[in-house]
This record gives C-alpha cells, sequence and structure tokens, in this order.
C-alpha cells in the first residue's frame, strides 16, 4: 500500500522557506509604512483610521511609529528562528536529528524568542502610554483570525470587526459591560 501523503519533511522545507521570504517582506512593508510615515502622515494615518480631529497627535504618531520600529527589528529574530528551524528540519531529513549543532539552534531560538516577546512587552508599553479614549491602541484578534476586537478605553465597550479573506474589516456592533472610565489595559480575545 503506498502513501499518498506528501513528504512531512518536504513540506516543512516548503513552508518554512516560504515563511521565511514572507518575513522579510513583512520587514519591508513595515519600512515602507514607516518611511511613508515621515513623508506624509496626514495621509498614511487617515489610511490607518487614525482620528486626526482628536486634539494632539504627535505623541500618537511617534507611539505608531516606534511600534513600526519595533516591527522592523522584530524581523531578524523571526528570521533566525525560521533559518533555525530549517536546519534542524534538514538534520531529520538527513536522518541525524541528535546532533550538537541543533542544541545550539535551540538555545538560540530561544534567545530569539525571549527577544521578541520583551519587543511585545514594549509594544504594549507604548501602546498604554499614548493610548487616549478618542485614539485606543488595545487590539486583539481571535485565534482563527477571523475578528479583531479593540478595547474602547473610556467607553466602557469593547469594538469589534469581522476580518474578510483579503484583510478588510467589516464593523460589528460594540459589546458593552465595563465601567466607563480610562485605564484599562489588556484585552484577550479567544
Amino acid at each position: 500500500m503506498s502513501n499518498s501523503y506528501p513528504d512531512p519533511l518536504a513540506v516543512s522545507r516548503r513552508v518554512l522557506r516560504l515563511l521565511i521570504k514572507l518575513n522579510v517582506l513583512v520587514g519591508f512593508l513595515i519600512l515602507v509604512l514607516l518611511i511613508a510615515s515621515l513623508a506624509a502622515p496626514t495621509w498614511v494615518f487617515t489610511a490607518l483610521g487614525v482620528n486626526l480631529t482628536a486634539g494632539d497627535t504627535s505623541t500618537f504618531f511617534l507611539g505608531m511609529r516606534l511600534i513600526m520600529v519595533i516591527g522592523i527589528a522584530s524581523i531578524p529574530l523571526a528570521h533566525v528562528v525560521l533559518t533555525r528551524l530549517l536546519a534542524i528540519v534538514d538534520t531529520v531529513k538527513v536522518g541525524d536529528p541528535f546532533v550538537v549543532e541543533n542544541a545550539a539552534r535551540l538555545e538560540m531560538m530561544a534567545w530569539a524568542i525571549l527577544g521578541m516577546e520583551l519587543l511585545h512587552f514594549a509594544v504594549g508599553a507604548i501602546a498604554s502610554a499614548v493610548s487616549t479614549e478618542a485614539q485606543p491602541l488595545d487590539l486583539d484578534m481571535s485565534k482563527n483570525g477571523d475578528f479583531l476586537y479593540v478595547l474602547e478605553n473610556g467607553t466602557g465597550t469593547v469594538g469589534g470587526f469581522a476580518v474578510a479573506g483579503d484583510g478588510s474589516l467589516t464593523p460589528l456592533a460594540d459589546t458593552p459591560g465595563l465601567a466607563a472610565r480610562s485605564g484599562y489595559m489588556g484585552l484577550a480575545a479567544y
């Protein structure tokens, strides 16, 4: 009886190579967005849905740009994880996964993942510092990627959006239930 399934290691290699390329592409796109936000801030931030009539937006713009810089800084860390994982898959393919080099790769991956988590905390701190009632920056995506939620500080509500396959958003009704005050931190979607 022949196996009609593709070789899992070959599929893993293809997926990892694709993810490596996508990682570089995302880094490039974030860099383009950062440069565009410096060259044409009104156009870029309007396109991103920023309420430009909400008073002084300079701190908010700075915060968003810092988050873009952190996004760019995370690209090499993700690259380390993906390339080391690809190298480990290669050692499995040749039949010798228990090599010293794989231990070093796993250690390097752990440090890179720790770095990405620290950058995640930095993004949260920046978002908390620049978020206002008019410009909430606390977002979370549902696990299946079908919904995006926004903690609307000061209103006592959570805004929701349905995410289409092409990435476009359709607003949903706000969900009340929180006390109408600012200062909430953290939003977790399931």
